[in-house]
């Protein structure tokens, strides 16, 4: 079976060349590598006409720099194969991820989407835990999670997409920028199409300074919110609000909503840039941002203090993609992958 690897990029000297690396080193070896430069500035573009050069199953493409959404359509219209796999440029593949997933489309031929579970590895790729496991594992676990109409939250680099089934719904729409993710996903499932997790850790999922910043961040729990209020009105039959619209229904919710969903956007912001902080072995910021995140909500973080100390090491869900917070009124959602710029660097 022959596959395709999607990989958007801008500015991505620091991690590019493990990531294509672990391409080009699978046990599968019938696939071809479209990698999207979106206008990088760095050395990226050399390092991968250096790869090109050297094997012809890398593609480059370079355009524009035009956003993440649209890097990630570029790649999907670029590649050949029915089946493409998602890497971020930041990411690793273990050496079987692309014959794993194969076999799993092979006992699920119904799936359109799927993602694996990975390790955690810091800037300096050290392994300090593992993606969380994702309650959609069958198709009947999948039909209960959505009937409970919850948004799917799966990891974008680890998952595998049924090519025509992603471009027929318009592939990613740049202003979900950040979460780009999250918003085809749930698209997707409305239309029908399964989305499943994979329970094999078949990927390296890097946590470094450049991923996990305070803007960032913020960004992408805002863009969440809207794409999760997004898919409710879908779900409801009512039109999609605007961004400007979604922010003035925020602004009018009660004065205390708005200090709730404050304090808890800063004790999220905090509590991830801490957890990356962890990963990469700078203790002293890493306990400031624990203190911000503690006093700005207590219960945010002891529950989620209490759902990782009990596992082996130090699972910082605090990356940019697969992590559950509650978006304006407190419930359980799936967050951003929070990507979402997450492919580009």
């Amino acid at each position: 079976m022959f596959v395709s690897v999607v990989m958007p990029i801008h500015n991505g000297q620091p991690f590019v060349r493990e990531a294509v690396a672990s391409v080009l080193a699978q046990t599968h070896r019938d696939l071809e590598l479209v990698a999207v430069d979106d206008g990088s500035s760095d050395d990226t573009p050399a390092i991968l006409q250096e790869f090109a050069a050297a094997d012809p199953r890398v593609r480059v493409v370079a355009q524009a720099r035009g956003g993440i959404a649209r890097a990630r359509n570029r790649a999907l219209r670029e590649a050949r194969a029915e089946w493409v796999v998602n890497l971020d440029h930041d990411d690793v593949m273990l050496p079987t991820r692309v014959e794993r997933q194969i076999a799993f489309i092979g006992t699920h031929p119904d799936v359109k989407v799927f993602s694996c579970r990975g390790y955690y590895i810091n800037a300096a790729g050290t392994i300090f835990g593992k993606t969380k496991c994702e309650p959609i594992t069958t198709r009947e676990a999948f039909e209960r999670y959505y009937a409970t109409n919850q948004p799917i939250g799966i990891n974008q680099s680890a998952a595998a997409m049924h090519r025509p089934t992603v471009l027929a719904v318009g592939g990613y729409r740049s202003q979900f920028d950040a979460v780009e993710d999250i918003d085809l996903w749930n698209r997707l499932t409305e239309r029908g199409h399964l989305v499943l997790q994979q329970e094999e850790v078949l990927i390296k999922y890097r946590i470094h300074g450049s991923s996990v910043t305070a803007s960032r961040t913020r960004q992408s729990w805002q863009k969440a919110a809207w794409a999760v209020a997004c898919m409710e009105a879908r779900r409801a039959g009512r039109s999609e609000p605007s961004w400007e619209e979604h922010r003035a229904n925020l602004r009018g919710q009660p004065w205390w909503r708005r200090v709730q969903r404050e304090r808890q956007l800063l004790a999220c912001v905090n509590y991830r840039m801490a957890g990356c902080d962890v990963a990469n072995r700078r203790w002293a910021p890493a306990i400031g941002h624990l203190l911000i995140a503690s006093a700005s909500s207590p219960s945010y973080v002891a529950g989620r203090l209490v759902k990782q100390l009990h596992l082996p090491g130090l699972r910082a869900r605090a990356g940019r993609r697969g992590y559950r917070l509650t978006w304006g009124a407190p419930r359980s959602t799936a967050a951003p992958t929070a990507g979402s710029q997450s492919g580009e660097g």
